[in-house]
C-alpha cells in the first residue's frame, strides 16, 4: 500500500474517531442539539453556518501557521509539502497531529 493511501487509511480511520471521542464532551458542553431536534429558523441556521465557518477558516488558517514554524514544521508539516504545487491528495497526506491539529478540531469547533 503506497505511503500516500496509508496516510488516508490512518488519518481517517484512527485519528477521527479518536478525536470525536476525545471532543465529545466538549460539544455536549457547549449543548449542540442532538441530529433527531428540531431545525432552528433558515435565518438562525445561516447565522450558525457564518460562525461555524468562521471559526474552521481562522482554526485552520493559524494551526497551518503554526505548523510553519521552526519547531514544528520539520516533525509534524513537511510530509504535506512533499507534493509540488496545489492538489487535491497533498491535503490529506499529512502527519496525524496535523490532522488533529489543523483540520478535526477547527472542524468539530
Amino acid at each position: 500500500m503506497s505511503s500516500l493511501y496509508m496516510s488516508c487509511v490512518v488519518n481517517h480511520f484512527i485519528t477521527t474517531p479518536i478525536t470525536a471521542y476525545a471532543l465529545y464532551p466538549v460539544v455536549h458542553y457547549f449543548g449542540t442539539p442532538l441530529a433527531t431536534a428540531p431545525l432552528e429558523p433558515l435565518a438562525t441556521q445561516a447565522l450558525l453556518f457564518a460562525g461555524a465557518h468562521l471559526v474552521n477558516d481562522v482554526g485552520f488558517y493559524w494551526t497551518h501557521r503554526l505548523l510553519h514554524s521552526k519547531a514544528l514544521y520539520k516533525r509534524f508539516h513537511k510530509k504535506h509539502h512533499t507534493f509540488r504545487g496545489s492538489v487535491g491528495a497533498a491535503a490529506e497526506y499529512a502527519h496525524p497531529v496535523e490532522v488533529i491539529l489543523s483540520n478535526q478540531i477547527p472542524t468539530i469547533g
